[in-house]
């Protein structure tokens, strides 16, 4: 994708080098093991091309946008709302060419299309999202301050953790070629460049948080700037390094280098983890051990403000500890790919157990194969009546109307792009396989 960006194959090899092998990119694919944020370093190239041809050129393209933003939302929402918060203020380096009013109109216009085409993408998920969210009101999700997790400035290139959150030696020295630059960049360059620059010092205590902390606490950590910081960086810093060397074997030497670099650091970095073990340390287990394992509480970061109480019960997954008043005996649990199952033996009949699970639109509970009415307590835990001896209880996910009607529409605005744009997406496809 970096060779659309660029007419030099050397300047998209390079800066893939830059990419790929940055400082963060291999913290946070390698070290810290995020999925999710692993795919949006592919997703972000797509989403930036998209924004060039529609700020810059061909603005008949800015479907392309909305390919790369829905896959950035569908990796990991968090780290996406702030990449298409920067994606979208990068939008105004189209000031920085002289167009036609209108033009202009139709590019802003074009990328109203390209963010109502992103949602329609990824409605399937957004949909029950929000619907979640409503119903839940009011979650209660770890915020940070987020001047508490703002780096010193120099921590930002010099850290003395191989993993860590920020760009890196490597990533001081691209920056000082994009700062060396500068004067034979063109408008659109320098105005990247200050994105570049914003980024940054968003990362660091320059900035001044304390007086955010309040209203963009949805961020969470700052270190999600650096994704961006870390795509301009590359790019910008390929362009002015294909600038200065000009011989064709220095410049494939360099290329060279930098992938070499980034081998040895994630040589080093799986050195590091296996002499360090630590919490993201990858443990095989059996689907036994897997079954009774304690899930940890970060699981249930995103639980009902009124459930987080009762928080250390739901971990136990114990029918009898959420009712020790009942005599109950709780003889297994276990879990499916979409639901959890429990057996219990109850001296009684009672109409109001309290299961250690927490209700959410689609949740249906089966006592011995019935059906239960839909009701949960206070604490938003899910409460059922049962009878006396042996009962089985199955909590069910089931798909939401709202779940069922996103999918499709989800599914309809692809296979609509698909028929409008098939030759242009046929075109396209080879870059996807290759970058």
């Amino acid at each position: 994708m970096y060779i659309k960006n660029t007419k030099s194959r050397f300047i998209a090899l390079l800066s893939s080098a830059l990419y790929g092998f940055s400082h963060f990119a291999i913290s946070i694919t390698l070290f810290y093991r995020s999925f999710g944020g692993s795919f949006i370093f592919i997703f972000m190239p797509i989403a930036f091309y998209g924004m060039y041809q529609i700020a810059l050129k061909d603005h008949k393209k800015w479907w392309i946008m909305s390919l790369g933003v829905a896959g950035l939302i569908l990796c990991d929402l968090p780290d996406a709302v702030v990449v298409v918060l920067m994606l979208v203020f990068s939008f105004s380096m189209t000031f920085t060419v002289k167009e036609a009013k209108n033009i202009k109109l139709t590019r802003i216009v074009k990328l109203i299309y390209a963010g109502m085409l992103s949602a329609l993408l990824s409605a399937f998920f957004l949909a029950p999202l929000l619907q979640n969210l409503l119903f839940v009101k009011n979650i209660s999700v770890n915020k940070l301050l987020l001047s508490n997790t703002v780096l010193p400035t120099l921590s930002v290139f010099l850290t003395d953790k191989l993993a860590s959150y920020s760009l890196g030696l490597s990533g001081l020295i691209v920056v000082f070629f994009v700062i060396n630059g500068w004067n034979k960049f063109h408008p659109a360059l320098k105005y990247l460049s200050v994105v570049l620059l914003i980024n940054l010092i968003l990362v660091t205590n320059i900035f001044p948080w304390p007086i955010f902390d309040k209203y963009l606490g949805f961020v969470q950590f700052v270190g999600r700037f650096l994704y961006t910081a870390t795509f301009i960086s590359a790019f910008l810093g390929a362009i002015a390094i294909a600038n200065i060397v000009e011989n064709r074997k220095s410049r494939y030497l360099l290329v060279t280098l930098f992938c070499s670099i980034g081998l040895l650091s994630v040589t080093s970095l799986n050195f590091s983890i296996k002499r360090n073990p630590n919490g993201n340390a990858v443990n095989i287990v059996s689907w036994d051990d897997f079954q009774n394992a304690t899930l940890n509480n970060y699981v249930y970061d995103y639980l009902p403000h009124n459930a987080f109480k009762i928080k250390d019960k739901l971990e136990q997954h114990s029918i009898a500890l959420m009712n020790p008043k009942k005599e109950i005996q709780q003889t297994r649990w276990t879990t499916g790919y979409d639901s959890i199952h429990y057996r219990i033996n109850s001296v009684q009949k009672y109409t109001d157990v309290v299961l250690p699970n927490i209700f959410y639109p689609g949740f249906t509970v089966y006592v011995n194969g019935e059906k239960m009415p839909e009701k949960y307590n206070k604490n938003n835990a899910i409460v059922v009546p049962i009878e006396k001896g042996i009962s089985k209880i199955d909590v069910k996910y089931v798909k939401t109307p709202v779940q069922i009607i996103s999918f499709w529409i989800s599914v309809i605005a692809l296979l609509t792009l698909i028929v409008l744009k098939n030759k242009k997406l046929t075109k396209l496809l080879p870059l996807f396989k290759k970058h």
